[in-house]
């Protein structure tokens, strides 16, 4: 029963007492009308691809609906707690559901990617993209059969494992229970990965996903898997195309039904994320088609931070280079015996075609003869000093240092 009569019996919705085709966007969460000139086309267009059987036209004004759904997930309410002037609670989740059974949220969010994507002078298909995973807790309605415990974050509920693009754009998403290890989630994001992209070929994750088992596993799908990790555990560190998938996390995080998972099932959840993920692509393509400068920040101009010393004893974590573990920045090779160019392939960087790997292994064998080993002074490898005549030691992180260190030879 509306609240507002007199304003019911003059509604232009043919729900009896539904104010939806005569509200004004009033609530911070609602699209602008920029914003749904990016968005409607967009939506039409998937529904109409999803559509398998001609039925009745749809009652209610398809923003007024896309609006309620942005409200819930914005604001983390109750689906029986719209306001009054959105649709009835009950025909937007019935909506709610029914497209999500579709996976509309998905597609909506894939044609979005694909336009940023261009929009910043990307193709379409991403060739990498960053993995990690998210633990959030759960609230009494979710039951004990979809959660667990996660004994690292002392945390019980389920964990969001997610991929993204170079751009923090999301790819895939898997739902699980928090007691479900990364590597575990890795494997099922994998599989949906191949199913919806056959352009990936690097994936960045951090040391939770180390090990060669998963490594075996993700070249299976033609996906060289890169470890990134940190070289001291003490201090703040922007990790090489790590932060991008920790932003991602931030933008989901200004959506309060994500603060805390509410559903019962896990597909719910997935789907809210998938949502939060189309309105946040939407206000972004919607920025770019209006030429509007990016929103000032509310703490003002971020200072970069001042270059920290470690606070480590100057030990070098393992990374994953070129599908095996060396040290970084110092890579050991072995001497000062005869070397050939084949010791060298697999110590570049994978990312490198076959005739740049054969002709750096080859330049690199020659500046490393011509090196005197006597002149080399002591390096800290490992924990341990060792003297220079029994190893060479070659800087190798990608293309350019390479060169850039033999031209310094």
């Amino acid at each position: 029963m509306p609240v507002y009569l007199a304003a019911a019996r003059n509604a232009t919705c043919s729900s009896e007492g539904c104010l939806c085709r005569d509200r004004v966007p009033c609530y911070p969460s609602d699209l602008s009308d920029e914003q749904w000139a990016v968005l409607e086309p967009l939506a039409r267009e998937v529904m109409r691809e999803l559509v398998r059987v001609q039925g009745r036209a749809m009652v209610h004004d398809l923003r007024a609906v896309c609006d309620a759904v942005a409200y819930v997930v914005r604001n983390g309410i109750e689906w029986r707690a719209l306001p009054v002037d959105f649709p009835p609670w009950g025909s937007v989740y019935a909506f709610y559901q029914r497209w999500n059974a579709c996976a509309l949220p998905e597609r909506l969010a894939g044609r979005l990617r694909g336009l940023l994507r261009e929009r910043r002078g990307r193709n379409r298909e991403p060739s990498a993209c960053v993995i990690d995973s998210q633990m959030v807790k759960c609230a009494d309605t979710v039951p004990k059969s979809t959660s667990g415990y996660h004994g690292g974050k002392k945390v019980t509920g389920r964990g969001r494992h997610v991929v993204v693009d170079t751009e923090g754009w999301l790819l895939a998403l898997v739902v699980v229970a928090a007691s479900a290890s990364d590597k575990a989630g890795a494997k099922l994001l994998l599989i949906r990965l191949f199913d919806a992209f056959g352009t990936l070929r690097l994936m960045r994750a951090d040391t939770g996903y180390n090990g060669r088992p998963l490594e075996k596993y993700a070249r299976l799908f033609g996906i060289t898997v890169e470890v990134v990790a940190r070289t001291s555990p003490h201090s703040f560190q922007v990790l090489r195309r790590r932060w991008v998938v920790e932003r991602t996390f931030g933008w989901l995080m200004r959506y309060r039904r994500l603060a805390r998972d509410y559903e019962r099932r896990p597909e719910h959840h997935k789907a809210m994320v998938w949502w939060a993920t189309v309105f946040i692509m939407t206000k972004r393509l919607a920025r770019y088609e209006t030429g509007q400068p990016d929103p000032p920040r509310w703490a003002g101009e971020r200072t970069r931070p001042a270059q920290q010393a470690a606070l480590s004893t100057g030990s070098k974590p393992d990374v994953r280079v070129g599908g095996r573990l060396k040290n970084r920045p110092l890579l050991v090779l072995q001497g000062p015996a005869r070397l050939e160019p084949e010791f060298f392939l697999d110590c570049l960087p994978g990312p490198l075609v076959d005739r740049e790997r054969v002709g750096l292994a080859v330049g690199l064998v020659k500046r490393a003869h011509k090196l005197e080993v006597e002149s080399l002074p002591q390096r800290v490898l490992g924990g341990e000093r060792v003297q220079p005549p029994d190893k060479l030691t070659v800087l190798v992180e990608d293309q350019a240092a390479v060169h850039q260190h033999l031209d310094a030879l």
